[in-house]
């Protein structure tokens, strides 16, 4: 079957709420996906791998190890370490900050018939994936070629570092103008069907906002664990 790569990028500041993270991931979600990563820079391990990347940057700036700023960046330098080290592994990516959770065994029959060199990004509805993306390995192919070359994929410079930029409406607006990339929606028909969705069923589960439509019975996406 599909081979699934999973990478949360930690947000929190605390760390003892990152280690929580780490600990419940690796109880949890991790367990269903063939290889995972939790890109926090205040581990060693990811540090090295972050300071690898970050050399192919135009901006040296040393980032701080989680939070809202320069998110756009870090998440430049999360894609362009899978591209390095996993790319040829792995057949689709899960990439999520630690607010989300994603039903792995629930997104597998959603790829099983695609082709993972097509160039394909799923996500919730047509709109930046406020729950994460889920990209094929022609789809990563295609965004490291729009990193720093396409007006939707800004480069950070001194003059404008992009400390506010929202991690995944930048990466939805870099690939969804991509004319080889194929978008995806966990919510259109086909999709649906996979889900076993009934008519007003919601594929995701949203524990941000108060959710009143029931849900598909399976769920593809998990947002705001409490």
């Amino acid at each position: 079957g599909p081979r699934i790569y999973c990478a949360m990028m930690h947000i929190e500041t605390s760390r003892q709420a990152r280690r929580g993270y780490l600990q419940q991931g690796q109880a949890t979600w991790a367990t269903h996906c063939d290889g995972y990563i939790m890109w926090d820079e205040s581990r060693e391990d990811i540090a090295e791998f972050d300071s690898v990347v970050a050399s192919k940057d135009p901006l040296d700036i040393r980032l701080k190890p989680s939070g809202l700023s320069h998110r756009w960046l870090r998440t430049r330098r999360l894609w362009r370490h899978l591209s390095g080290t996993e790319l040829e592994k792995y057949d689709w990516f899960c990439v999520f900050d630690d607010g989300g959770f994603p039903i792995i065994e629930n997104l597998r029959p959603l790829v099983r018939h695609l082709s993972p060199d097509d160039a394909v990004m799923m996500s919730d509805r047509d709109r930046p994936a406020a729950f994460g993306s889920l990209l094929s390995r022609g789809a990563v192919r295609v965004l490291q070629g729009l990193l720093d070359k396409d007006r939707h994929c800004p480069r950070p410079t001194k003059q404008q570092p992009l400390t506010k930029l929202q991690a995944y409406s930048t990466l939805w607006s870099c690939l969804v103008r991509a004319p080889d990339v194929r978008r995806i929606t966990w919510d259109q028909p086909d999709m649906r069907h996979l889900l076993g969705c009934q008519d007003g069923d919601e594929p995701v589960l949203n524990f941000k906002a108060r959710q009143a439509e029931p849900l598909c019975r399976y769920t593809a996406f998990a947002f705001m664990i409490p």
